[in-house]
């Protein structure tokens, strides 16, 4: 399975709507269109750094790069 069969599989373990995120890659994902919980994040995070072996520095968190599929696509394949 590759990165972004995995990232699928991460997104929808959590209940989110892949078809609409993927349609919609630059929306917040804690916003009222997608609605995930900061919790949901979490378990993204998590899933990523234990399914695909990527360690996610902490400032492309604080700065905005793990809250939209487009960034957290970014950060996957950048890996």
């Amino acid at each position: 399975m590759n990165e972004e069969e995995k990232l699928k599989q991460i997104i929808i373990k959590v209940g989110g709507d892949y078809e609409y995120i993927r349609a919609h890659p630059k929306e917040k994902l804690l916003g009222r269109k997608i609605g995930l919980w900061a919790r949901d994040l979490l378990i993204i995070y998590f899933e990523i750094k234990k399914e695909l072996n990527i360690n996610i520095p902490e400032n492309m968190i604080l700065n905005g790069e793990f809250d939209t599929y487009e960034g957290i696509e970014k950060i996957v394949m950048d890996n």
